[in-house]
């Protein structure tokens, strides 16, 4: 069993420009693609700002799922280098550079090593609610799945399907704390959307657990 630090996707914010929404809308309308025009069918609306985070963690607590972004239509991470880029570039209205979409991809893969039983710890995650003073700890109920959402109606749901099951009963927040773990714990290495704690002893996270009583494996 693994320990893994998971920040709630970045790109959320995308989603709140008007601007932006009326681009991509337009990219996807006009055209003649199959795979476009299944998307072109979406509500494009702007979210406001914190409700695709609000999401998030709401799918955490209450749906028991885990949920990355730089998802869509046929971008199962399980898919070969090569052609998952060549399927995000296709729906990609911005036309981000390969070697963007290369990184995002070598980062997002690293969840195909995530195992039933591992360790996760979600910085800045509060009781179903974001917040710079706490941090949750969960359990991964098994291994990577690929959520196909291109039945949703809102464009910015269709984004979220890379997701992690959780264990519901081993969901639980603590205040940063020296008597639990600092927020300092939780920079450098620990910047990406999903990296592997180094060792279990790394940082303290072994002792924080034990203290706790929170279960888990050394490794």
């Amino acid at each position: 069993m693994t320990m893994w630090v998971w920040r709630l996707s970045p790109e959320v914010d995308y989603y709140t420009n008007a601007a932006q929404m009326q681009f991509d809308e337009q990219f996807f309308r006009q055209s003649t693609h199959p795979t476009l025009q299944r998307i072109a069918n979406c509500d494009f609306s702007a979210t406001n700002p914190g409700d695709v985070r609000t999401w998030l963690i709401n799918e955490i607590f209450n749906q028991q799922k885990l949920r990355q972004g730089w998802g869509g239509i046929d971008l199962d991470l399980n898919l070969p280098e090569a052609i998952w880029i060549r399927n995000w570039q296709l729906i990609d209205p911005n036309m981000a550079p390969l070697a963007n979409v290369q990184l995002r991809y070598r980062l997002l893969i690293r969840m195909l090593n995530i195992s039933i039983g591992d360790t996760i710890f979600l910085p800045r995650v509060g009781d179903n609610q974001l917040s710079s003073h706490h941090f949750t700890v969960v359990t991964a109920a098994g291994s990577y799945d690929f959520e196909n959402r291109s039945n949703e109606d809102m464009y910015w749901k269709q984004d979220f399907t890379h997701v992690i099951p959780l264990e519901g009963n081993l969901t639980r927040t603590f205040l940063y704390s020296p008597q639990t773990l600092t927020a300092g714990v939780f920079g450098a290495p620990f910047i990406a959307a999903v990296v592997r704690v180094p060792d279990s002893a790394f940082r303290g996270f072994d002792g924080f657990l034990l203290n706790h009583n929170y279960p888990f494996r050394r490794y």
